[in-house]
């Protein structure tokens, strides 16, 4: 049990090794939600194969799943935008991090993430995803 311990203190304290790369995956699951929940888990597997060093965020699963609340619910969906919003602003200023663009619509929230985080990170770290 204590092993396990040191290995997420290694895993987390930067310059304890090398950080892990954070990766902040968008949708627009407006349109077809089930499908795009699929298409993004397999995605992320896919990542976390190819390197296990990393942090995969899937926060519209997150938001698809309720866990900011009921998204019908037109308080709890800001609340949930206020918070999903401040991890973007916030990863978007780490070097490590990186947004991948699953599917693109111009009249998705996807549209005003991607322009959020060029805004504050440029274009370096953008990954747009084709299928």
């Amino acid at each position: 049990m204590i092993g396990m311990w040191y290995k997420l203190i290694d895993f987390f304290i930067p310059g304890r090794k090398q950080d892990p790369e954070i990766i902040y995956i968008v949708a627009p699951f407006a349109e077809a939600p089930a499908a795009w929940m699929s298409r993004v888990s397999k995605y992320s597997k896919h990542l976390m194969r190819k390197n296990s060093n990393r942090i995969i965020l899937n926060v519209h699963c997150s938001i698809y799943n309720g866990a900011y609340g009921d998204d019908a619910n037109p308080e709890d969906r800001a609340s949930g935008i206020r918070v999903t919003t401040h991890l973007l602003h916030f990863l978007a200023r780490q070097e490590n991090s990186y947004l991948h663009v699953l599917g693109f619509s111009e009249s998705s929230k996807v549209k005003e993430e991607i322009e959020d985080w060029r805004r504050i990170a440029g274009e370096s770290r953008i990954v747009m995803v084709i299928e």
